[in-house]
């Protein structure tokens, strides 16, 4: 017999203060750069990574940019689920 697959369920409030919560359990972001984005892709379904790089990190060179990105996403992957941003290309991210 195949173990049953559970689905998880995703809450997030955007009106008054944030909030996530997955499986009823808040969300912690480690800083506010990954919550920025992860909010960024709620709203907005998908995102350019040069536009979230000159979004959240217009002060940094671009290559400093990639890899805080890189390091955003592979954050919320972690904390929300692996398969929750995806990429099209290495040019469109995408919920």
């Amino acid at each position: 017999m195949a173990a049953a697959e559970t689905k998880n369920i995703y809450t997030v409030r955007l009106l008054g203060t944030p909030e996530v919560l997955v499986n009823n359990r808040p969300v912690a972001f480690p800083y506010k750069k990954v919550e920025g984005l992860f909010y960024y892709l709620c709203v907005e379904k998908r995102i350019m990574r040069s536009a979230a790089i000159s979004i959240l990190w217009t002060d940094c060179d671009e290559t400093s940019a990639r890899k805080n990105l890189r390091d955003a996403l592979y954050h919320i992957k972690r904390i929300i689920a692996p398969d929750f941003v995806l990429s099209e290309g290495n040019s469109v991210l995408y919920l």
